[in-house]
């Protein structure tokens, strides 16, 4: 669409059986607005001809899903880590655990960085990282 002389992208949703279109943001909840962005990302940038950066990253991309969505979206993370280097952030440790049992590595040569934000002393954040090489399990502190 065009609005004040510059293009812009209109996402509809459409029920094909009941002959409806509609605009998402009326429509659908918080948690599916989520993933329709999720969505719109993940293809333009997988889309993408030719990349300068590559890696993807997602900024708590977890936090309004339910938990079906979630464990849908660590499985696609799965596929998307093949295709791009995958740097994913959460605040919510459940979340954090189904993504390092996710994403462990599966094949020889692989890696999974996990890094924690431990807490904050008077010299700055505390931060620990470990690196799960393929056949190890988690080593997320709980």
């Amino acid at each position: 669409d065009v609005y004040y002389k510059r293009n812009v992208l209109v996402p509809q949703v459409v029920d094909p059986d009941n002959a409806v279109i509609a605009n998402p943001l009326v429509t659908f909840s918080e948690g599916q607005l989520n993933a329709v962005a999720l969505s719109y990302f993940l293809g333009m940038a997988l889309n993408s001809p030719s990349t300068p950066l590559s890696f993807l990253l997602l900024d708590d991309p977890l936090q309004s899903m339910d938990v079906i969505s979630a464990l849908g979206f660590a499985d696609m993370c799965r596929r998307l880590r093949t295709e791009r280097q995958l740097i994913l952030t959460t605040h919510d440790r459940r979340w954090a655990e189904l993504l390092v049992r996710k994403l462990r590595p599966r094949v020889p040569g692989t890696k999974t960085i996990i890094t924690e934000l431990e807490g904050w002393t008077r010299d700055g954040p505390v931060i620990r990282s470990d690196v799960l090489q393929f056949g190890e399990g988690s080593r997320i502190a709980t």
